[in-house]
């Protein structure tokens, strides 16, 4: 289920399953500025709105994206992009830590940055558990992984950001693991 921002414009059904803005009109709200989710809304060049992050639980849990996430899976991620989303998470969302379900072969996309990503985010304050998952494989995440992901969540300082590249599988259920060990 895709959190969606609270709006006077958008509905829960004008959002599709990755948290993308699909309604009529949306040029005309987005030019005129009329609906209160502007500020949170990034384009990625080929589709209006995508949400950069999500809470999941209000100023607890979120989830998102991996910086500089696209569409594109193998494209090198430039060190602007990865700032501008260390920049979201600090100062609209406060996230205090991160759970990365990066494998090794995405955060091979950072070779732009001085460090690693994980050693990135570090450097700018995080708290971070890196559980490294490949992406497209079922179940997304192992019983071990879900593990790992609850005692991280459980140690961790909130709100806790998780992400993997696109936000959706590992990260989803990576999500609900957490919720439903909460009892939500």
């Amino acid at each position: 289920m895709v959190e969606v921002v609270q709006s006077s414009i958008f509905s829960r059904e004008d959002v599709d399953w990755q948290g993308y803005v699909v309604c009529p009109g949306i040029e005309e709200a987005f030019s005129q500025k009329r609906c209160t989710v502007w500020e949170k809304l990034i384009s990625f060049g080929h589709r209006y709105g995508g949400f950069m992050f999500h809470w999941v639980i209000e100023e607890q849990l979120a989830r998102g994206k991996r910086p500089g996430y696209g569409g594109g899976r193998r494209a090198q991620v430039p060190r602007a992009d990865v700032d501008k989303w260390i920049d979201e998470a600090k100062s609209t969302y406060a996230i205090k830590s991160i759970i990365c379900l990066l494998g090794q072969d995405q955060l091979d996309l950072y070779a732009s940055l001085p460090a690693d990503l994980v050693s990135y985010y570090r450097g700018h304050g995080f708290e971070v558990e890196h559980i490294p998952v490949h992406d497209h494989q079922r179940p997304p995440l192992s019983d071990t992984d879900l593990a790992r992901v609850w005692s991280a969540y459980k140690l961790l300082p909130k709100p806790v950001l998780v992400h993997c590249s696109a936000g959706v599988d590992r990260t989803v259920k990576a999500v609900e693991h957490i919720k439903r060990q909460l009892g939500l």
